[in-house]
């Protein structure tokens, strides 16, 4: 299991990446903005997302989730 996390956004919030390192399936949790140092990880790691979740619905906490949503690798 690779777990790693990252500060995001304006206010700095906590965002965590949780990967399977052999299938590679990737969920994400709150990701509060600044999205591109999440997704250039992913790919660095050639992570495959599966899921994003939020664990509650506050701006800090979900607003990366379309950017990461969209991520494609």
């Amino acid at each position: 299991m690779l777990i790693k996390k990252f500060v995001v956004g304006p206010m700095e919030t906590n965002c965590y990446v949780f990967a399977d390192e052999v299938s590679k399936e990737t969920a994400v949790i709150d990701p509060g903005g600044g999205s591109s140092e999440v997704k250039n990880f992913l790919e660095k790691k050639n992570l495959k997302l599966k899921y994003v979740i939020n664990t509650h619905g506050h701006a800090d906490h979900i607003l990366g989730f379309d950017e990461i949503r969209r991520y494609n690798h």
